[in-house]
This record gives structure tokens, sequence and C-alpha cells, in this order.
């Protein structure tokens, strides 16, 4: 079997993609629009003409056609690619994917299309080893192809011009010298931060909510509403999962409130912790770090909604994987000395653990010099990353979350180890289950939340009871205590 016949049994083939598109795009099941075809540059699909794609005249509908083409049109050009996962209809990972977009077609309708219609699209050969090399360089290529509409007998009821966006994942990132990100790479930040904005406007709907948080579901929008309700569908828990973090990392800073004095929260998204909790947080500075493209959106959103925010916010743009936290913070007029509050929400899954690692050891630095200092953060088990017996929700979950181009990659289970290595202590462990009742199912046991301090400042009596209870619950003898440094 050849490259090309390994790429069409595992990732182009018509049938798994009609099935792949049928699922990520409802309206083509609908119509029952299918993939007759793939060859390398070719393909070719049908659109029967039926009562759910036909107008009032019996004849296809106009707007159907295009979408098809756009179909049909794209699939040849990702053909050319080889083993690279299409954003949105595979799950990709973080080394591999592919984002590829229609971004303008031009339909001629040459006859009113009364039969099953036929679409093809091909790319001419010797295109070919110019697109793939482009591609591989991370350079961005738009190419217009021309989509052909026919009936069996070879009669043309349209002819269109669709033009493509094409452009390797991994180039997709935060480029240097300050210069814009791409579009697409802005796309896939605000759809995440849209899906967790909603799964918190969903607490609103029960009758004892954990929270009270009105402004998630205006930062959300359609969009977000949209993927939240495919997301649901898919593994309920979530909301209930995001639900019992939020509130978690709420109730410490409530807990703390009394002598905190700054709160740090990384990784900010469209969280609006900080004005939900303004009572609890009046004598305290509040610094949101977040890449530049998502503070402009939250900016953008407060603005539409003419949301009143503290002054003494301040959002900082920063790269917490390539950008020195420490000299972030400062910048911007962090106290090493006065105590504050880290909260690590829904981050760590998706950094690798070299990554995660040198931002905890930042982290860590800062607690040591703090007053008092505590983090707050999230993880996921090891299991969900590398096993495939998981259930049924948690892989149809991991499975979008893919797709939608953030895959998770980073989850541990020997947190003890992880984090004495960066000289914190846990002081508190909680999961799901301390704030929903009857949420039995594995997935819940996946995923934790921790309170932690720098061991510096954690009393001597204190760490020796929950180390002695935290070794004995692992299986640890003494000596093998980690703390034990």
């Amino acid at each position: 079997m050849n490259t090309f016949e390994k790429d069409l049994q595992n990732r182009i083939g018509p049938e798994l993609m009609t099935h792949l598109l049928s699922d990520a795009v409802p309206v083509l099941e609908y119509t029952g629009f299918k993939f007759l075809e793939v060859k390398n540059g070719y393909c070719r699909a049908l659109l029967p003409l039926n009562s759910s794609s036909s107008n009032q005249h019996g004849t296809h509908q106009a707007l159907l056609l295009g979408l098809a083409g756009d179909y049909t049109g794209g699939l040849a050009l990702a053909s050319l690619i080889r083993n690279e996962p299409i954003m949105g209809v595979h799950e990709i990972t973080r080394e591999s994917g592919m984002s590829l977009w229609l971004i303008s077609s031009e339909m001629r309708y040459i006859m009113p299309s009364t039969e099953d219609v036929y679409i093809s699209a091909v790319i001419e050969s010797s295109l070919e080893e110019n697109l793939c090399r482009r591609y591989h360089n991370g350079q961005t290529i738009l190419k217009e192809l021309e989509v052909r509409f026919e009936n069996a007998r070879g009669e043309k009821a349209a002819e269109g011009k669709f033009r493509y966006y094409l452009k390797k994942r991994t180039s997709l990132n935060l480029n240097t010298a300050g210069k814009k990100s791409s579009t697409m790479f802005e796309h896939i930040l605000k759809t995440s931060a849209k899906l967790i904005a909603q799964m918190r406007a969903y607490e609103m709907n029960k009758d004892t909510p954990l929270f009270i948080d009105e402004l998630s579901g205006k930062a959300a929008g359609k969009q977000g509403k949209v993927i939240g309700e495919r997301f649901l569908s898919l593994m309920p828990e979530i909301q209930n999962m995001v639900a019992a973090r939020t509130a978690s990392a709420d109730d410490a800073i409530k807990r703390l409130t009394p002598d905190l004095k700054q709160l740090v929260i990384l990784g900010a998204g469209l969280d609006f912790r900080a004005i939900r909790l303004e009572g609890s947080l009046k004598n305290c500075r509040i610094f949101e770090l977040d890449l530049p493209e998502m503070i402009v959106e939250k900016e953008k959103i407060i603005q539409e909604w003419s949301i009143e925010t503290d002054s003494k916010i301040t959002r900082i743009p920063c790269n917490l994987i390539t950008d020195n936290l420490t000299e972030k913070l400062i910048q911007f007029g962090y106290d090493p000395a006065e105590p504050v509050f880290f909260i690590y929400e829904g981050c760590s899954m998706y950094f690798t653990g070299d990554e995660n690692a040198k931002l905890l050891e930042e982290i860590a630095g800062l607690l040591e010099f703090s007053a008092d200092g505590h983090l707050w953060m999230d993880t996921v088990s090891e299991v969900v990353i590398s096993s495939k017996n998981l259930p049924p929700g948690v892989t149809c979950f991991l499975s979008r979350i893919a797709k939608m181009g953030e895959p998770f990659i980073y989850g541990v289970d020997d947190q003890l180890h992880v984090f004495a290595d960066c000289d914190m202590v846990i002081e508190e462990i909680q999961s799901t289950k301390d704030y929903i009742s009857n949420c039995d199912g594995e997935v819940y046991e996946m995923y934790s939340f921790f309170l932690l301090k720098h061991k510096k400042n954690i009393h001597q009596h204190f760490v020796g009871e929950f180390e002695s209870e935290l070794n004995t619950v692992h299986g640890i003898s003494e000596n093998q205590n980690i703390f034990a440094k």
C-alpha cells in the first residue's frame, strides 16, 4: 500500500470524509450529500435532488450547490498534503493539522438543476510540488479552484470559482516581532474561551447555582451557545466540571480575602471573576494575563455590553510559554512582597510537561518571596491522555476539543512529585464531587483542583501531618517521603 492509499484509508477516503463531515456539518447529512471519489488533487461528490436539498420549484437550492462545491473543492486541495488532519474534521495533534477555509466563491448557474448533481474539482498535477513545499514551509496558500456541477449525462447545471486559504496549524501561532497573529489562530482562541464562558453561563439555569455569572453568557454570544449545546450533547458532565472548578477557585479567594492584596489570573480568557467577586476583592489589585488577541476580544466585549470594570484590574498581554512571567508582572506593578493568589485554570492540559514545569517554577519563585501566597490550579489525570479505553463521553469530548484545534496533551497522576519538584506543597485537594451532588461516573475521578503554597510558607507541624496523610494515601513509605529534601 503506497502513501496515498494509506492516506485515503485513514484520512480522506470518500466514506470516511462523508461520515466526518456529516457529523461536523449536520446540513450535509440532512441533504444526503456524499463524497464519491477522491484521488490525488481530485474530488467528486454527489448532491441528490430531494425534499431537503430542493426549493419551491423542485430544483436544487442555489446556496446548497455552493455549499457542496465548497467541500468538494476543499477536499481536492487537502488531498495533496499527505497525512495532515484537517482542523474541524479530524483530531489534530500539537505538531500536525491544517487550517483550511473557503474565503470567497463565485457561482454561475447555467440551467435549473432538476436531477441529482455531481460535483467535481481537480488541481493540475504540475502545481502539486510547489503547493506542498509552500505548505510545509509554513507559508500561506491562497488557491482558486474551478468546480463543475453536472447531471448524470454530463450536462452542466452550474460552475463556480472557489478560493481557499490553506496553512499549517503550527504556523498560525503568534508571530514574532510583535506582528499580528493570523485570523484563524485568533478564531481558535476565541472559540475555546466562548465555550467555557457558556458552560459558566449554564450554571444559572440550575435551581441552586454555585455562582451567578450573567456576564459569561454575554461573552459567549451565539457562537458560544451553539458550541456549548454540541459539547453538552457529547459530554453532559463538562458543565458540572467547569462549574465546580469555578466555585472551587472562588471559595479559595473568599477564604483568603482578609489578607489578600493581589490576584493573578493566568490565561484569563473570558473569565469575569474579577468583576463577579468585586465585593470580595475591594482591597485587591488584579492582574489578568493572556495572549494579546484574547485581551483585545475581552475588552471589545466589555465595551459592547457597557460592562463596568474596576480600575484595579490590569490586563497584561503575555505568552505564558515564551514570556518571563515575573518580568511581565513587575513591569505592570506587581509587588513581590505582598500577599498574592494565583489562578491557573483550564490551561495545564494544553501545555507540555516541560512547559507546565517552567511556569510552575516561575510561580513558585514568586510565592517564595510573597508574605502569604497561594496557587490554585486544575489538572486532568494522565490516563485521559494515554488511555484508549475511556468512557464514551470523555472520548467524544477529547475528540471534539482536538478537532477544534486545542488537543489535550498533558495529564498527571503523581502530583505530589510534580509539585514538590517546584518547591510547592498541597494545602487542599478537591474534585467536582465536592460541589455537585449525585455526580457519579469515572469522568469525575479524572479531574482535580489543587490549592498550593510554597513549602517555605507552610507551618512545619501542618506539613508533617498533611504529608503523612498524603504519603499514606499514595502508598509512600517514610524513606520515600518526597517532601524530605
